[in-house]
This record gives C-alpha cells, sequence and structure tokens, in this order.
C-alpha cells in the first residue's frame, strides 16, 4: 500500500483530484493534436513538392531541405507524444491516489455495488496506453516515409 498524500484535508485532495483530472483531459487531447499536426505538416510538404515550380539547378538542396524537415518534423512528433503519454500517466496515478486517499473505492450504490470498479485501484503503468502510442508512432513513420518517397521523386 502506498502512503497517503501529504494533504490529508478532504478539499486539499478534492482541488487536487480537480486538477488531475482537467491535465488528464488536456493532455488525451493534446495527444490528439500532436498527431494532426505532424501529419498535417508532412502533408503540406507532400502538397508543397507535387505543386511548387522547381528550378532543376536547386532540386538536389530543395529535396536535401524539405527531406531534413520530414526527420525534424517526425522525430519531434514522435518525442512529443512520448513525452506527453508520460505525462499523460503520471497524472492518472495522481486521480487514483486522491481517489483512494478520498475513499471513493469504499462507497457503494443501494444496491450494494461498489461506486468504481476494483480494477482501477491499481497503479496506472506507461504501457497501459502503449497501443495507442505505437500505432500514432506508426502513422507518423508511415506518412514520414511517404512524404519522403514524394519529396526523392519530385518532378
Amino acid at each position: 500500500m502506498e502512503p497517503p498524500l501529504r494533504d490529508q484535508s478532504p478539499d486539499g485532495l478534492l482541488s487536487m483530484f480537480n486538477q488531475a483530472y482537467e491535465e488528464t483531459k488536456r493532455y488525451r487531447d493534446l495527444e490528439w493534436k500532436t498527431v494532426y499536426w505532424t501529419v498535417g505538416l508532412l502533408a503540406a510538404i507532400v502538397t508543397a513538392s507535387r505543386l511548387a515550380p522547381i528550378v532543376p539547378d536547386h532540386k538536389v538542396v530543395i529535396q536535401t531541405l524539405l527531406f531534413l524537415f520530414i526527420l525534424a518534423v517526425t522525430g519531434y512528433g514522435a518525442w512529443h507524444i512520448h513525452y506527453i503519454h508520460r505525462k499523460l500517466t503520471w497524472n492518472r496515478n495522481i486521480r487514483r491516489r486522491c481517489q483512494i486517499d478520498l475513499g471513493l473505492f469504499d462507497l457503494a450504490m443501494s444496491d450494494g455495488r461498489p461506486c468504481l470498479p476494483a480494477e482501477l485501484r491499481k497503479r496506472v503503468s506507461y504501457s497501459l496506453g502503449l497501443t495507442h502510442l505505437i500505432s500514432w508512432w506508426g502513422l507518423m513513420a508511415l506518412t514520414a516515409i511517404y512524404t519522403g518517397y514524394c519529396v526523392i521523386y519530385m518532378k
């Protein structure tokens, strides 16, 4: 059993719970926004490489710069998703600790069933959303590969 949180007053715990809940919502939205922005920037590179007029003398320089930009955008997007997922896990664990210290797992409904399922009492691990994390990394990687292909074979 983990030690209780430092602030034992119910108002303090409730305030911490609400803050962790809001942060959890924010980080969940931020995960999606990061993926949208990364894929959107990569799609913009594809569009620019297909539509922009290219001077043949500068084609290799433009391809190199676009390729480096693809690597930078994809690398930053992958790192940012990892960072957000770590923060999301941390906030979920704070929220869980507040639920335990507030005694929310001990409350029961009128028919005797618990208000919160017992499996939510377990510590949230980083691997909880690992399938989502890997799928987002995969989506960004596939988009980056396609974007790189479009840049290399630009007209």
